[in-house]
């Protein structure tokens, strides 16, 4: 409900984003919620010790998860829920896509993360 609540002023996620870059205050505040902030804030322990032992990145999570299970000895799969056939196109300006790499600068770090673009 939260999220909802949030973006239901703006007419779409270039919108939202570039809102947020003009508005610090917004900024501040919608960091505040779990799912807006840097994942680094939770994989992170100190710059050069993450929290965590392995990251699986969802483009392959069928092999991380499979990775995973065999090294706890458990045959197990991982199930296909809410599935969807494609995932919507949602092209960023240069200007929103610029500020969410500035905003998230140290998951894209941390997480290897390059820009799809190419840009």
């Amino acid at each position: 409900q939260i999220g909802a609540d949030l973006l239901a002023g703006f007419e779409d996620a270039e919108q939202f984003i570039l809102s947020m870059k003009k508005d610090m205050e917004a900024q501040k505040s919608l960091l505040a919620y779990w799912h807006f902030r840097p994942q680094s804030d939770f994989l992170d322990a100190k710059p050069d010790r993450p929290k965590i032992k392995m990251l699986i990145p969802f483009e392959h999570l069928e092999s991380g998860f499979r990775k995973v299970a065999t090294t706890l000895g458990m045959d197990v799969t991982l199930p296909h829920l809410n599935s969807v056939k494609q995932m919507p196109d949602h092209d960023l300006s240069t200007e929103a896509t610029d500020f969410l790499e500035t905003l998230y600068r140290r998951d894209i770090e941390l997480l290897g993360i390059a820009r799809a673009s190419g840009a």
